[in-house]
This record gives structure tokens, C-alpha cells and sequence, in this order.
């Protein structure tokens, strides 16, 4: 797909924006990465909170309104970045490891565009969650260490750091009825209520 297609696209039928993010999102196509920003640069705007107090979430369906809808974009992105398993002897060069590289990037993208609701009360998945949450489900500092330096310094700025992320690990619990369950909302350096920032 085209960027001039995607204009065609979406001005036939808006809520198009949300079918061709998660076409797209995977990294499956060698264009992902720039199809993605394009959306976010365009058509996805940003959370925020309307006239009358109420929290704006662009594109997002919830499991209430429809139960086979798709997670949140920022969820979506934030478990397909994080449940890769990279190794020492990963090849950069394979067809396999050049998607997963474009998956870290849009993984990025999107998160430098939903940064103020990572850790939001009213932002969840379809379990639930919030996106860091989410993140904490699926990392393993032993696997990090093989993800590209770019996306460990991004990270470890923007989640590790400022969510005290590695703190919040050992909050994870295993239980026999419902899983393995996250740290709570609260548990996390940050969190997030109708956008007002608590710690």
C-alpha cells in the first residue's frame, strides 16, 4: 500500500485508520514502519480530555462494544515488542529478525504518541490492563540485553526509568484461578487518572 492510497482510503471511510493500523502494525510488510507514521503523523490524534472532562482515546473499541475487537494500539504494540526472544545468536540479517526490527520501531512510534497514557486507569485492554502492565507481563531483563541498543536506551529512558519498571517486577503474581496477574496500577512509580499524573 501507498501512502496516496491510504489518503484515498480513509477519506471514503475514516474509521478505515483503525483496520490499516493493525494490517500493518505486525511489521510484516518492508513499509510497516513508515505506514505507521504516517497514520500517527495524520490521522491518529492524541489522548485528551474533551469540554466536558471526558477522556478522548482516538480509535479505540473496547471488549464491551464489540468482544472480538483488537486491543488498544499502545497495547498491541507494546506486547508484540516485548514478547520477542532475542538471543546472543540472533541474525540481524534474516528475513524473520528484519520484521521483528520493524515491529521495535513502530513499538517506539506509538509509544512516543500515546507517552501520557502508559500507565492510565481508564486506558485498558481487553483484560483489563494498562499498557505497562502489560510490558511487565512480558519482560525478562535477561532477554533485553539482546534487543537492539537503540531500544534498550529508549526503554530504559521512557520505562524502566520513569516507571521504576524492574521495582514493580517482583509484584507479579502466579495464581491457580486467574494466571499470572501484573503489578497493580499503583504499584508503578507513575499512574494516571483522566490524565492527571499521581506517584
Amino acid at each position: 500500500m501507498k501512502l496516496v492510497e491510504i489518503d484515498q482510503i480513509i477519506s471514503e471511510n475514516p474509521k478505515k485508520v483503525y483496520d490499516i493500523f493493525y494490517k500493518y502494525c505486525f511489521g510484516h510488510q518492508e513499509n510497516s514502519v513508515q505506514i505507521i507514521s504516517y497514520l500517527i503523523d495524520n490521522y491518529i490524534p492524541k489522548v485528551y480530555m474533551d469540554d466536558d472532562n471526558n477522556l478522548i482515546i482516538p480509535f479505540n473499541i473496547t471488549r464491551d462494544e464489540d468482544k472480538l475487537a483488537h486491543h488498544p494500539f499502545l497495547h498491541e504494540c507494546s506486547y508484540q515488542a516485548f514478547q520477542i526472544r532475542f538471543g546472543k545468536n540472533t541474525d540481524w540479517t534474516s528475513k524473520d529478525s528484519m520484521m521483528l526490527d520493524r515491529r521495535l520501531k513502530i513499538f517506539i512510534l506509538v509509544a512516543k504518541h500515546f507517552s501520557n497514557v502508559f500507565n492510565e486507569y481508564k486506558y485498558l485492554n481487553g483484560y483489563g490492563y494498562t499498557a505497562i502492565q502489560m510490558i511487565a507481563l512480558k519482560f525478562d531483563p535477561d532477554i533485553f540485553i539482546y534487543y537492539p541498543l537503540y531500544f534498550q536506551e529508549f526503554v530504559k529512558k521512557n520505562i524502566i526509568d520513569r516507571y521504576n519498571l524492574l521495582e514493580a517486577l517482583p509484584k507479579i503474581k502466579k495464581t491457580i484461578d486467574w494466571g499470572t496477574l501484573p503489578p497493580k496500577i499503583n504499584d508503578f512509580s507513575i499512574y494516571t487518572n483522566n490524565l492527571v499524573e499521581y506517584s
